[in-house]
């Protein structure tokens, strides 16, 4: 990877997955392992954006821009002249599978996420929001309350 303008990377924990992305992409992330397989998430972002989980190594989480203005990127974005209003997503980087991380409260706020890190159970995810420098968790895993089964709420239907 040499000659690549605006080339940004994030590797993994086991250091066998580079998240990265670069101008000539027009910021669209791509995960490279160490054989050589490129798996594309088709999601415009930096890796600065992003975090590795260390639980599960093929998993990262990122901060993707809702719109990407035009602009010289990344210089644009680390110059503070753009900024943006970003979505979290969990990519897995083996399947280029991406699911999005639903907050009720990032739809009111806008955030521009940096300095992504995950608690050591990885049920909360930490960033600054790049606006006002505030400090930010998202709950990654709600937990059910799931109704057992007991015979006082267990119902059969029979056919006939």
């Amino acid at each position: 990877m040499s000659q690549v303008q605006g080339l940004t990377g994030l590797l993994n924990w086991g250091n066998d997955k580079l998240a990265y992305s670069d101008t000539a992409s027009n910021l669209y992330l791509n995960i490279l392992d160490n054989t050589g397989v490129r798996t594309d998430p088709y999601l415009q972002t930096l890796p600065e954006k992003c975090v590795w989980s260390k639980l599960d190594t093929k998993i990262l989480y990122c901060a993707v821009p809702r719109n990407l203005p035009n602009g010289n990127y990344p210089d644009n974005w680390y110059q503070g002249t753009v900024s943006f209003e970003d979505r979290f997503w969990k990519i897995n980087s083996e399947t280029g599978q991406s699911e999005r991380i639903q907050t009720r409260i990032l739809e009111e706020v806008p955030v521009d996420a940096i300095n992504l890190i995950l608690s050591p159970d990885e049920q909360y995810l930490f960033f600054t929001n790049k606006k006002d420098y505030s400090l930010w968790s998202l709950r990654l895993f709600e937990k059910i309350e799931v109704e057992e089964n007991t015979e006082e709420t267990a119902t059969t239907t029979e056919g006939n």
